[in-house]
């Protein structure tokens, strides 16, 4: 083998390593997802009980689960935040 035929097939197998990366990262986003808005829901349910005794009410609905979900834990301070200077 020669070095022409070494370059061509390192740059084809690179190639293939950025292919393989493109199909997997919209894997690696939804999966981030979906445990967010698992770890959202169970803040949302932990806020709206103990939030009883200090006078916050956190509904749970699609709008509040979807901020959780796309920001997480910050999503759910938001939420918080809001329910505190708004509500």
């Amino acid at each position: 083998m020669d070095a022409a035929q070494v370059l061509v097939y390192v740059f084809f197998l690179l190639i293939a390593i950025l292919a393989l990366s493109a199909l997997f990262t919209p894997i690696r986003l939804g999966l981030k997802l979906i445990i967010n808005s698992i770890f959202g829901f169970i803040g949302l349910v932990i806020a709206g009980v103990f939030g009883n005794f200090i006078g916050i009410s956190i509904s749970i609905n699609v709008f509040t689960v979807l901020i959780t979900a796309f920001l997480g834990i910050y999503g759910l301070l938001l939420i918080i935040l809001l329910n505190l200077f708004l509500f």
